[in-house]
């Protein structure tokens, strides 16, 4: 397994809350409707990494919930 690169900094996901208030979707709704892993919701919650596929994935949640 390759070792896991680690870079400085954080990512500021305020807009994709802010997003989320606006169309009226919940963390909740994340994990129990759309099936994304709680430990993925907390690397979101405390601005850390996540792999592309899962923002993705959370770009057509929004997408289809315009």
């Amino acid at each position: 397994m390759p070792k896991e690169r680690i870079l400085p900094g954080k990512i500021i996901y305020e807009k994709l809350f802010d997003l989320m208030e606006q169309k009226g979707i919940k963390k909740t709704n994340l994990r129990y409707e759309y099936k994304v892993h709680p430990t993925t919701i907390q690397k979101i919650v405390n601005g850390e990494t996540i792999n592309t596929d899962t923002i993705i994935m959370i770009n057509k949640i929004y997408t289809k919930k315009a």
